[in-house]
């Protein structure tokens, strides 16, 4: 019982020291056809309307291959190589 107490007190005052951080969370569905189609939304469900998207070829993962934007509904497409 006294290590039950301890852990919670202790607990307690590391929650108590930290800071509040606020961030949006997210979800990004995706499927592979012969054109790749991604939605991306919040945590919340609202869509990330004008998200940025960067896709990188495999052959060279530090040359942005194709940029662009999400649409109003959090949608991108594209037609890989």
């Amino acid at each position: 019982m006294k290590w039950t107490l301890t852990i919670l007190l202790g607990l307690l005052l590391i929650f108590s020291i930290a800071g509040t951080a606020f961030a949006h969370g997210s979800n990004i569905v995706y499927t592979i056809d012969v054109t790749v189609n991604l939605q991306s939304m919040y945590d919340t469900g609202e869509p990330m309307a004008g998200g940025q998207v960067v896709v990188y070829a495999p052959d060279d993962p530090s040359t942005p291959w194709l940029t662009g934007t999400c649409d109003e509904e959090g949608r991108f497409s594209f037609t890989p190589d």
